[in-house]
């Protein structure tokens, strides 16, 4: 459990550094994170550290433009947001370890 929490925060740390230099160069290559993604991701990581056996593969937080295919985060800024601020007491309660649950502020997954 442990180590999958330092794995989660070892990705989000390392997408924040891309977005940092992005910010700091003025050029965002393909591989920046946008705001929902990095919202996402904070939120998704929330729940895993909360969630015991809870894979951080459950929702998709990146955003792929594509003529054919594109992709959204699964969770908004805003629903992100109510999210982290959350305890994983009600967390638990509200079922969102299992993906399906929602807490007033926008449905998750």
């Amino acid at each position: 459990m442990r180590q999958r929490r330092e794995k989660v925060a070892s990705v989000v740390g390392w997408r924040r550094i891309g977005l940092l230099l992005c910010v700091l160069v003025g050029v965002c290559p393909g591989s920046c994170l946008r705001e929902d993604e990095l919202r996402c991701e904070d939120a998704v990581s929330h729940i895993v550290g909360c969630c015991p056996g809870t894979s951080s593969q459950y929702v998709a937080c990146e955003y792929n433009f594509g003529v054919c295919n594109s992709t959204v985060p699964g969770l908004s800024v805003e629903s992100s947001r109510c999210i982290v601020t959350l305890g994983c007491e009600q967390i638990r309660e509200s079922y969102l370890c299992g993906g399906t649950g929602s807490l007033g502020c926008g449905s998750y997954l």
